[in-house]
């Protein structure tokens, strides 16, 4: 059975120690061991040396307590002797294991930098990993996982999807609010029933469906505030088209006005007539009369207006740029022509040319039963949004505020901005903080519900960021708390997240 040796040889008896040096007597030592001098004879030679029992014991003493710590620790203790320790040896000391980790170690092993303690219960913090309990709290089992975005987050799902419910089957149903409930729609219509129709409707294709609507004009966004510009109706009435006209001044408008040669075809030129009278007539003339007459009733003058606009080809042109007479012109010709009289003759004849331009400025005129949009233009007629297929005002302004309405800001230093469809707000404050001290901060106005994320951050140039503190302390829906130490006093900048 093999020997443990807990207890070294000669632990009690007389020791020499052994040097390790060669010794200059050829003694015995650890480097040269027992030399030739102790194998001459004892008898005949007289450098012959006896092998001391107290070095003998040493020797066994140090062979035997090695082996005891090897078979007790199975590793050597660790000994001033013993350094310099190469990297990697293993001693023990001070009831640890421990592993040097560099090279040439004169250090008593301890923690640090030189040595490194092994053992048998090392736990994650020992070695900086995490220990089962904070790997299952950061990371998720095995699986076959789809990659981050493939999915929709819970404030996606929430923004794409609605809850759970008892809904109606699938189907082609209006979405919410582009059809009455029941009960708006037995306060806005009466039972079916025989009724004449109510009101003057549009027909059938006459406005625009919300999906043709749709396609026609853009999504909700920031746009300027609704007035801000004219519309293309409003522009229309307000500005006339691109063109070469004459410069501005009292003009008569197209029609309110004979041009140069209808005045001149409707009235003689300047002269010693006779006084105006009842000439001689023909059958020829009174029935052109007649014929001028029943035409020109049928019809309506191209001065009438639809939405305050003339039908006309042009809507700004004046009369010079047609080359007609102003109305001042026509009313001086008209009352030199009443002054001078006119022989029967010249008077039929002028009757009959006037009952033929008369005639051709009836043929130049619209029907009275011509209708605009399914509006008769017997009289002025208004055009409304809904007669052109369009939104009104106050209509796409309902659209825009159910939809969420529109984004709003206040674009100052400190200002903030404010999503008109989510309510998230984020503001920005510029200020200047105080040293070793906690600075209160307002924001530019409070959110309404809560502030969620503050940012803070500061100007230095002349200050090293390693030795000053800045940090929120805390904050609410009105202001922030920042603290800053070790910087002088200058601007601060914080942006605020809330809503």
């Amino acid at each position: 059975m093999t020997k443990i040796f807990k207890i070294p040889f000669a632990t009690q008896g007389d020791r020499n120690a052994i040097p390790d040096a060669v010794q200059g007597d050829d003694s015995v030592s650890y480097t040269q061991g027992y030399s030739y001098d102790y194998e001459r004879d004892q008898q005949t030679d007289p450098a012959a040396k006896d092998i001391e029992r107290e070095k003998m014991n040493a020797l066994f003493h140090d062979i035997t307590g090695a082996i005891g710590e090897l078979q007790s620790y199975g590793i050597p203790l660790w000994a001033v002797e013993g350094k310099p320790y190469p990297i990697r040896s293993v001693v023990y000391h001070k009831n640890k294991t421990w592993q040097s980790k560099i090279e040439n170690n004169n250090v008593e092993p301890a923690a640090g930098a030189a040595w490194q303690e092994l053992k048998a219960d090392l736990t994650a913090g020992d070695i900086q990993v995490y220990n089962k309990t904070e790997s299952d709290k950061r990371f998720q089992p095995l699986g076959n996982y789809q990659t981050a975005g493939y999915s929709y987050s819970k404030a996606e799902s929430d923004t794409h999807f609605q809850p759970k419910g008892n809904y109606a089957p699938a189907g082609n149903y209006a979405v919410k609010g582009e059809s009455y409930t029941k009960a708006e729609g037995d306060t806005r219509y009466q039972p079916k029933g025989s009724y004449q129709p109510s009101g003057d409707y549009a027909l059938k294709g006459s406005s625009y469906t919300k999906s043709e609507s749709d396609g026609k004009y853009q999504p909700k966004g920031s746009y300027q505030a609704a007035g801000y510009s004219y519309s293309k109706a409003e522009s229309d009435t307000s500005y006339q088209p691109k063109g070469n006209y004459a410069p501005a001044g009292n003009y008569a408008l197209k029609g309110d006005s004979y041009t140069k040669a209808e005045g001149d075809g409707r009235y003689q030129p300047k002269g010693s007539y006779q006084p105006s009278g009842d000439y001689a007539t023909n059958s020829t003339v009174n029935s052109k009369f007649d014929a001028a007459n029943s035409n020109a009733n049928n019809r309506v003058p191209n001065t009438r207006k639809v939405n305050n606009k003339p039908l006309s080809a042009d809507i700004t042109i004046t009369a010079s740029d047609v080359g007609a007479y102003t109305k001042a012109e026509s009313d001086t010709k008209i009352a030199d022509a009443k002054k001078m009289g006119t022989d029967a003759q010249v008077t039929a004849n002028a009757a009959n040319t006037n009952a033929t331009n008369a005639n051709n400025n009836a043929n130049g005129r619209v029907p009275n039963t011509r209708k605009v949009n399914n509006k008769a233009l017997s009289a002025d007629i208004s055009l409304n949004a809904g007669d052109v297929g369009a939104y009104t005002k106050a209509e796409v302004d309902s659209r825009i505020s159910a939809s969420g309405g529109k984004n709003t800001a206040n674009k100052t230093d400190n200002g903030w901005w404010k999503c008109g469809d989510t309510g998230m707000m984020l503001q920005n404050v510029h200020t200047t903080f105080k040293d070793w001290s906690d600075n209160v901060v307002n924001f530019p106005i409070p959110f309404p519900n809560k502030c969620i994320n503050v940012v803070v951050s500061v100007n230095s140039s002349t200050n090293n960021p390693g030795n000053y503190a800045i940090y929120v302390k805390s904050w609410n829906a009105k202001s922030v708390t920042v603290y800053i130490s070790g910087i002088a006093p200058g601007p601060l900048h914080i942006m605020a997240m809330g809503y």
